[in-house]
Parts: C-alpha cells; sequence; structure tokens
C-alpha cells in the first residue's frame, strides 16, 4: 500500500510502499524491489 496525494490530474506519494501480514503484524516499508512494476503513470502499458 502506498498512500498517495491527489493533486489536479496527478498524484504525490506521501509514504513508500507499505507492507504487513495478517493479524497484528507490524507495518514496514516494503524491501521486495517490487515497487517498480506499477503502471505507468497514463494507466496504459506499452
Amino acid at each position: 500500500m502506498r498512500l498517495v496525494e491527489l493533486k489536479g490530474r496527478g498524484s504525490e506519494p506521501l509514504t513508500p510502499v507499505l507492507v504487513t501480514d495478517i493479524g497484528d503484524a507490524e507495518i514496514t516499508e516494503d524491501s521486495s524491489g517490487q515497487d517498480g512494476d506499477a503502471p505507468p503513470a497514463s494507466g496504459v502499458p506499452e
């Protein structure tokens, strides 16, 4: 999960990608390296 602020027609990230587990697990910053797998800003894959 990443919190973003919507501004006009774009967005600005407020946090890095955060992950947790089921139950009472701690919320931590994602270290998997997969945050670059997000769709492009246009939302249309190339």
